[in-house]
Formats: C-alpha cells, structure tokens, sequence
C-alpha cells in the first residue's frame, strides 16, 4: 500500500494508486444541502485534499471516483472551476495584491478569456462573470488566511495583508449569480478581523457534528483501511496489534469539531505507517511565529482549561485570546462540553501534548528541545532516587537560561509553572491548585505507585515549604491509595534564579 505523504492532489493519488480515504459523503451532502461554505481545520490536516477532490467532481471526472460513494450519486457536468491557494503567501517580500492578480490571469489563460479590470476586486468580479458563460462557477480557495496567520507578530503586514483581502472576498457577495458552489478554507477562523464582513452568507461548518470527520482519519477509517499493515508493525515490534492499536490511537488520536467520531492527525498516521515507528510528525512539519511570540502567555493544564464557546470563533492577539488560538491551530481540543456555553479544551493526544510542552520549555529557558529533555530525564531519575540534590542540580539549568525579558522573579507561580511543565512532558499525572480543607496544594505527581506533594515558596525555604504540606495535612486524601506519599518542600531564590533547598520526606 502507497501512503499519500504531503500528496494533496487527489488525481495523483487516485490515478498513482495510492490510499485514498473515502470523504465523498460528506463532500455530496455539501453539494446538495448548500452553496457558500466556510471550513476550519489545523494544517496538515487534509484541507487541500478536501478541495482538490471537489474540484475532480466538478471538472466531471467521474472515471476518478470508480468505487467511491458519490460515484452514482450525482449527475456528472462540467463546471468552470476557480480554485486558488493562498499558501505561499508567507514572504514579507511578496506583493499579495499582484500576486492574486497573477493567479486570476492564470486562470483566466487556461480558460481562455481576457481580463481588462487593473484593480484587484475588478478583475476578479470580471473573471467569475466571464467564466459564468460556460457554466456557473465553483470557486475553491484554500488556506484564506496564510498571509494573515504568518504575520501575526508583524501587524503592519498583518494590517495590509487584511485590507486587500477583504477587499478580494468581498467580490464574492455580490457574484452570486454567477456561482455554483463556494468552499473556503483556512485554519483560524478571523471573525473579529472583518476578513468576511461582506461575505455574511458564508455558512462556518467548522463545528457542525454533520462534518466533523470531513477531514482526518475516523477510528473506522484506520481500522478498515490500515489493518493490515499495523499487524505488520506491531509483529515488528514483538506487541499484539490491539496494543499496536491503542498506542496509536493515544498519540494521534483526539480532535474533537464538536461531533462523534473523534478523528486522528492524517499527516501523523500516514507517516507513522509509512516509517513504522510511533514518533512527533506533525508539530515537526513547522512552529508557527505566533506559538514563539505568545508563549509566556500559555496556560498550559494537564486538567485543561475552559473555553466559551463563542470565543473559538473569535481571535484575538492578546492572552485572554490564546485558549481559542490554540484551540483554531490544532493544539487544544473540545474535550467535553459543560453546558450550553462552555467547553472544557485539551491538547488533543500525546504527540500534541509531549512536542507543545517541550516547545514551551525550550522557549522559556533559551535551550534546544534536544536538551529540554536530557534535563528532564534528569529530574526523572533524580526524584525516583529520591536524591534532593540531583533534583536542585536537574532543573536550576532550566531557570539559569531563561532570558531576563520573560523572566518573572517576583511571582512564585512563575516557577512553579515550569517545574509543572517538566513533569508534563515526562507525562506523569500531575495536577496544579489541588484545594482540600484548609488550602491548595501547588502540585500533586503520580508516577511509580507513588505521590509527591510539591509546595513552592519564594525566597523563603524548604522548610517552611514542607512544614506547610504537614500542617495542613496535605497527604490526607491520598492515604487510602495504598501509594507510599512524599512531601516536597521546594524554595526559589529570584536573585539567584535558583532553587536553593529542597526537603524531601516520606509522609506516609
């Protein structure tokens, strides 16, 4: 079997024999329940695919689509169709205007028509109204907002880059008549940027349950189509497939768009069944800028964090925005929805969690991600030995690193959010803000049959830190567990950017 790694169009594949997952369902209940569509999706998440597809069964190439559910479904015509990518407009240097001027102009070429209008809008209301002589026309438009989301720590572009687009899709409106179908696609959804402010008719299917396994790979999907070869892997591995199974669902799995099934990262599984070997493809393929900008705003929870649902159609470049920034570009999910306003959000498996955590970590201590976790191996070993100092001498390389710009010496959750970001990465169960009876515990592990309760003081000491853990009786209710419990008491110097004491004592 031939995987389709970073092949996104669909003749190719069909025609090349590779793997095609069937979406022509949903691409039929598009084409027959509506017009004017707007999707969401993270990158890499088959979004190309999708509209290259829609093009194939419009351009009538139903030789394609031998086999496939829409193959008798529809009656099979020519249209015009218009598809344009925004994908490469990431470059600064790039003048974005002339740019689209030059896809109209090809397209206009292929068609054989003349495009007289010089300004952008013009020539592209004229283009559709020329076309709409053979045929009313599919217009396609893929990653709308790459020259939005690429700038997002440059407003001066960003700002620029808005104003010709918004000139550029408000044609889109007022040629109704001329249009058959319109699908746009992107993955954030800019609804307080004014990008669609003309285009009010746009129906967002981002988070309709009817399409939510119209991009990425159900759990049906990657038990009917890539069986066999997991049995493969998982005999090279010396595992059972159903172990094989659930070690890939945990890693690639989870994306909620509000609807069952859950769907797996294509780009992810593709190359894990390609390479045979479970590892971080998709974080790999590219950090977004804004991921580096914004990172000392990210409040990252093993528990999650809640989320409107009305902010995540709503971007916004500040830290009351990120939780919908991050839910937009793939790195939280829906988890659960706790009543007719809020969700609960997630990072949505462990490859997302594992690369996102390590990112911040690198990020905040100035180191490669390779080094990030030769340190946090470290603090592993360190508190399995049980060894106080190990563990001062494990994380204050960490702390020593962090650039001055974001470093935070007056708040003691400062520190305690980047011990709470090593143990994440080392995926151990841990939770922050823990409340009982008289207080909140700053973090609780469970890793080895065992539980550490962390306190966190600031320039203080390790002993005031862990005398508090016994006070107030911390370990209470973890003591029918059947666990061995371990107070920690840890003290942070700002002047130093150090920890100075660590008291580690058994509790019960």
């Amino acid at each position: 079997m031939k995987y389709p790694i970073g092949i996104q169009t669909f003749e190719e594949i069909i025609e090349e024999g590779y793997v095609y997952i069937d979406k022509t369902k949903s691409i039929y209940k598009l084409i027959d329940e509506g017009k004017f569509y707007f999707l969401s999706r993270p990158r890499r998440f088959g979004k190309s695919l999708l509209l290259s597809t829609i093009k194939a069964v419009f351009e009538g190439k139903k030789e394609l689509f031998k086999g496939l559910f829409i193959e008798n479904k529809i009656e099979w015509k020519k249209y015009p169709v218009v598809h344009l990518s925004l994908n490469s407009y990431s470059n600064k240097e790039i003048d974005m205007r002339e740019a689209l001027k030059g896809q109209l102009d090809s397209i206009a070429g292929f068609y054989k028509i003349q495009l007289n209008r010089s300004d952008l809008g013009g020539r592209f209301a004229e283009l559709l109204q020329q076309l709409s002589q053979h045929g009313k026309v599919v217009l396609l438009i893929d990653k709308y907002d790459k020259p939005l989301i690429s700038f997002l720590d440059d407003m001066e572009t960003f700002e620029k880059n808005r104003n010709i687009l918004k000139e550029f899709y408000g044609v889109i409106k007022d040629s109704d008549p001329y249009l058959k179908f319109v699908l746009i696609t992107g993955v954030s959804r800019f609804a307080r940027v004014s990008v669609f402010s003309d285009l009010n008719n746009l129906s967002d299917i981002s988070l309709e349950s009817d399409y939510c396994d119209i991009c990425g790979y159900s759990e049906a999907d990657i038990h009917h189509y890539f069986t066999p070869r997991i049995a493969e892997i998982a005999k090279e591995m010396n595992i059972s497939t159903e172990e094989l199974f659930e070690k890939v669902r945990k890693k690639y799995d989870g994306y909620n768009f509000y609807g069952e099934p859950k769907m797996y990262n294509p780009w992810s599984v593709l190359n894990f069944l390609a390479k045979r070997k479970l590892d971080n493809y998709w974080f790999a393929t590219g950090t977004p800028t804004f991921l580096t900008k914004f990172a000392d705003h990210f409040q990252v929870s093993s528990e999650g964090v809640t989320a409107d649902k009305t902010e995540l159609g709503i971007l916004r470049f500040d830290e009351n925005g990120m939780n919908a920034l991050l839910y937009q570009t793939g790195y939280l999910t829906i988890d659960e929805e706790i009543d007719d306003a809020l969700f609960t959000l997630r990072h949505p498996n462990e490859e997302v969690s594992e690369s996102f955590t390590r990112f911040l970590l690198a990020e905040f201590a100035n180191l490669s991600t390779g080094n990030v976790r030769h340190i946090a191996l470290n603090v592993r070993n360190a508190l399995k030995m049980k060894d106080k100092d190990k563990f001062i001498a494990a994380l204050n390389p960490i702390f020593a690193n962090i650039p001055s710009q974001i470093f935070n010496k007056d708040k003691e959750a400062y520190y305690h959010s980047v011990v709470h970001l090593v143990f994440m990465m080392l995926r151990y169960n841990i939770q922050s803000e823990v409340n009982t009876k008289v207080g909140r515990i700053d973090s609780v592990i469970s890793a080895w049959n065992e539980v550490w309760i962390f306190e966190f003081k600031l320039n203080s000491s390790a002993e005031v830190a862990y005398n508090q853990i016994v006070s107030h009786n911390y370990a209470e209710q973890y003591q029918n567990s059947g666990r061995e419990i371990y107070g920690v008491g840890v003290n942070f110097n700002s002047e130093t950017k150090k920890i100075t004491e660590v008291k580690m004592e058994k509790l019960s």
